[in-house]
């Protein structure tokens, strides 16, 4: 009897184990997703809210700014996409 209840509690505690695991995934995936969402709106409003300038300096600073912005919405895409794909695997 002794020898089935501890099977059982074994049983028992590597099954939340695994809860848990796929919770804290869960959880980094959303949070990562946030941080591209907010990145992405901070790419669309530059693209909204900027004039096109005409001086040859001000047009390689605009098209700079948005190099880097895009830059960082892509690799901000990356992260979600990383915790996505082993929250997947951990519910396979």
């Amino acid at each position: 009897m002794a020898d089935s209840l501890s099977r059982v509690w074994s049983d028992i505690l590597k099954i939340l184990h695994e809860r848990r695991i796929i919770i804290n995934l869960n959880v980094m995936f959303f949070e990562r997703l946030g941080e591209c969402h907010g990145k992405m709106g901070s790419l669309e409003c530059a693209c909204r809210d900027t004039m096109i300038p005409i001086e040859v300096d001000s047009v390689r600073e605009f098209l700079e700014k948005f190099k880097h912005l895009r830059v960082e919405v892509l690799s901000s895409i990356v992260n979600p996409l990383t915790v996505g794909n082993q929250l997947l695997e951990k519910l396979k």
